[in-house]
């Protein structure tokens, strides 16, 4: 009796003779096909190789050879020195040639010789998979896909599956799936688009790192839906840029982060070129316990003397309230003692009116603030209106800030910022009626000195107007005449 499949065993194994004088001495029986299969275990990190036959078998498992393979750009390796075979009479062991790759592939090729019958104590029942190894992953730091290898490297290097029972090749299939292995955060993108998706782009940058954890452009057949983009991060901070070539943000469209049923950043389309947290503003994995409560939670018309109430947390003796727009044109973090955050009037004209923004909470335990946790939608301008007070009425020539010509023309007027800087920098430009009542709002971007021309609507009224120009650091504000 000889191997049938000889070619496909590694040389080592081709050259044990003692394995065919055993098969000799073993009764001829019709034996099953064994199919092999790659899972994932109860344990995150860990991969289980299991057989499937078609039929009951439980001599002589006299060969086995197989391939695992995954994508070298993941950083992982398999842990060998942690191998566990569990099955006395099937003793996997990696090849001896170690890793190899190939074209951007890692593989690992494993084998056995059998000696021992299958008896009792593991044999291959039909239709039941049976465990044979268990293999840990090391470097896993995002999701990577592992498969039992039947490619060109594999036919090519002698290292296909095959399966020998009592020395007869007796090779099934590969039953399994690529094994999609995560010791990360499972977070998804969802991105809204609109009649442009080509011109979307996005990235998550590692902050400690630098480097990027996943980036992509968004295909041009994904008009006018919501795409759902999986990212698998490890704990860290992690910075997202959403990004337009058109220059005009995602019309009609947005984009939420966010892990399972708790959102990360939750952004309108209204930005220029790029969206992001101001002054490189990031999240961390994992997110903090604390956050807005239900009640307070995506609320609009949030007026003068409102309350946003946070979850207290037992050991915490102070509160972070973190308000920012996601594109990047405010951002302000307010302390208090407890976890209720009170908008007075001097607080509530700092913040951004009738615009999107997000409110996180982080708590401050042992005299550290901890990550934040999961946002909240805000929008703050109640029926009264803009609650202005004199002392925040700046000079026209203040803070590198005019709006001319001055009463405007044809309800168009140019708003002109200079504040000495090259930096790139979000801001919102509001328009205000004398009852608090927004006209108009434009989201723009620029570097250097900003000179926007503004278009009311044909039909405001005649009077007196409020022009609120809003960046990550300032709130500006300035009187306009419309004649």
């Amino acid at each position: 009796m000889s191997i049938s499949k000889a070619a496909s065993a590694p040389p080592a194994i081709k050259a044990m003779g003692l394995a065919v004088a055993l098969f000799a001495s073993l009764p001829a029986l019709a034996q099953p096909l064994v199919d092999i299969g790659l899972f994932p275990s109860s344990t995150a990190g860990v991969l289980e190789v299991r057989l499937r036959a078609n039929g009951n078998f439980n001599q002589l498992l006299s060969n086995m050879v197989f391939t695992i393979s995954w994508p070298a750009s993941s950083g992982v390796t398999l842990d060998d020195a942690h191998l566990t075979s569990l099955c006395s009479a099937i003793p996997v062991v990696p090849n001896g040639d170690g890793m190899q790759q190939s074209a951007g592939v890692r593989y690992q090729t494993y084998f056995m010789l059998g000696f021992t019958s299958l008896g009792s104590t593991c044999p291959l029942v039909s239709g039941q998979e049976l465990t044979v190894m268990r293999i840990p992953l090391i470097g896993l730091t995002s999701c990577t896909n592992l498969n039992i290898a039947d490619d060109a490297y594999t036919g090519s290097h002698n290292k296909d599956l095959y399966i020998s029972l009592n020395g007869l090749d007796r090779t099934g299939s590969i039953y399994s799936s690529p094994v999609s292995e995560c010791v990360c955060t499972a977070l998804s993108l969802d991105i809204t688009t609109d009649a442009q998706p080509a011109q979307t782009g996005w990235e998550i940058r590692d902050v400690s790192s630098g480097l990027v954890a996943i980036s992509g452009t968004m295909p041009g057949n994904r008009a006018n839906r919501t795409v759902h983009i999986p990212a698998c991060l490890a704990q860290g901070c992690y910075r997202l840029t959403v990004t337009d070539a058109g220059g005009n943000g995602i019309t009609g469209g947005g984009y939420l982060l966010h892990q399972g049923a708790n959102s990360i950043i939750d952004a309108s389309g209204a930005f220029g070129s790029s969206s992001a947290i101001a002054d490189d503003g990031s999240f961390c994995i994992p997110l903090g316990p604390t956050f807005l409560k239900p009640p307070f939670c995506d609320l609009t018309g949030i007026a003068v003397n409102d309350i946003l109430s946070a979850k207290k947390l037992a050991p915490a003796n102070g509160y972070g309230f973190e308000i920012f727009d996601p594109h990047g044109s405010f951002d302000t973090t307010v302390f208090r003692n407890g976890p209720s955050l009170k908008f007075t009037a001097n607080l509530w004209n700092k913040v951004p009116h009738f615009l999107d923004l997000n409110v996180r909470v982080n708590a401050r335990v042992g005299g550290v603030f901890g990550a934040f946790g999961k946002v909240c939608k805000a929008q703050f301008g109640g029926g009264a209106g803009m609650a202005l007070g004199i002392d925040e009425l700046s000079d026209q020539s203040d803070a590198g800030l005019s709006v001319f010509p001055n009463p405007m023309v044809d309800e168009t007027f140019h708003l002109i910022f200079d504040d000495g800087s090259s930096a790139v920098q979000n801001a919102v430009i509001d328009v205000f009626s004398a009852t608090g009542q927004r006209v108009a709002s434009e989201h723009v971007t620029f570097s250097g000195p900003l000179d926007h021309v503004m278009h009311l609507p044909a039909e405001v009224a005649a009077g007196l107007y409020m022009v609120v120009f809003t960046t990550a650091d300032r709130r500006e504000m300035r009187m306009i005449a419309q004649p």
